[in-house]
């Protein structure tokens, strides 16, 4: 599974898969975290590969927002396909907005069931509480990943 993503200057990310077929998230609830990540190596960080990338990402232990921070994800159209639009819960929003504001410059890794699937750079504040995950997933793929995150 490869995953490229980039961070809108706005409320969206986006995300282009390679396909999760053998992720199974219909089955049980799947643990999401978004964590922030730093581009050179310190102390007490943990080195991840980014999909599509020849670069490391070095990651805080913490998850700064996890599935209890997600309100709902629902499938939407995607320019590649279909997508997952993740609307954070009101005290997800403001995490997210600080989150964002705090670390402009630096990446925000996207964990899902374990696995990293992307890590964006951020380029300014996302303040609207909502994020798009969106590109080559199938329908039935998005159905999952959606449904999985929000099972609880």
């Amino acid at each position: 599974m490869k995953y490229a993503m980039k961070l809108s200057l706005v409320v969206l990310l986006a995300v282009a898969s390679g396909g999760c077929s053998n992720w199974r998230f219909w089955e049980r609830s799947v643990p999401v975290e978004f964590k922030i990540g730093e581009s050179k190596p310190a102390a007490g960080l943990s080195k991840q590969t980014v999909p599509r990338s020849d670069q490391p990402v070095y990651l805080h232990p913490e998850a700064m927002l996890t599935n209890a921070d997600i309100a709902s994800a629902t499938v939407k159209p995607s320019p590649d396909g279909h997508g997952i639009e993740v609307v954070f819960t009101e005290e997800g929003k403001q995490t997210f907005a600080s989150l964002t504001k705090a670390n402009v410059e630096k990446h925000l890794a996207i964990i899902v069931d374990g696995e990293i699937i992307s890590a964006p750079i951020i380029k300014a504040p996302i303040t609207g509480g909502v994020a798009l995950i969106a590109g080559e997933f199938t329908k039935a793929e998005a159905d999952r990943i959606a449904e999985g995150i929000t099972r609880k």
